[in-house]
């Protein structure tokens, strides 16, 4: 789901060929066909071995920083005086929106269960083991609350209301 929605956002109207619905969503074909072809990329780099996987996935990684630079970057260049857009105040909903957040924030970490995997891997001392894991969280917890603080600076809070995907989880 995650590559279709992705397309959705970067192609307009991209949706097409209306297939059936599953619990609320609607399923097109080209949502099917996105996924498919990723399904293929991904098999296509599992067969070719592990160095042409290592190649995609550091590359990959480097273009998440890149974008990452700059969204946070952009967030501290913005300013809202010059910007058409309404932004909220701080809190909305007090605690309640803080629990929102709170219950998301373990979802954020997954895939950190190949930190252990990969520090076996390279060989570290079993000291060094516990700061690479301890410095790997940190790092990943300033990831996430740079992107959430970027995007809600930026974001306009009519804007946000309007995105469909994340209607059915601010229930």
């Amino acid at each position: 789901m995650a590559l279709p929605t992705v397309v959705e956002y970067v192609i307009p109207n991209y949706s097409q060929g209306y297939l059936w619905n599953v619990a609320g969503w609607d399923v097109y074909a080209t949502w099917v066909a996105v996924g498919m072809l990723g399904s293929i990329i991904v098999t296509w780099l599992n067969i070719r071995g592990m160095e042409v996987s290592a190649w995609f996935q550091k590359l990959a990684v480097v273009g998440i920083f890149c974008v990452g630079i700059l969204l946070f970057v952009g967030a501290l260049l913005f300013n809202p005086e010059t910007s058409n857009s309404v932004q909220a105040p701080n809190f909305i909903g007090g605690m309640g929106g803080i629990m929102t957040v709170m219950v998301m924030v373990p979802f954020l970490f997954v895939g950190f269960d190949v930190i252990p995997q990969a520090a076996e891997e390279i060989n570290l001392t079993r000291p060094n083991i516990g700061k690479f894991l301890i410095v790997s969280i940190i790092i990943a917890v300033l990831w996430y609350v740079a992107v959430a603080w970027s995007v809600g600076k930026t974001l306009p809070l009519l804007q946000a209301h309007k995105i469909q995907h994340w209607q059915p989880l601010m229930r």
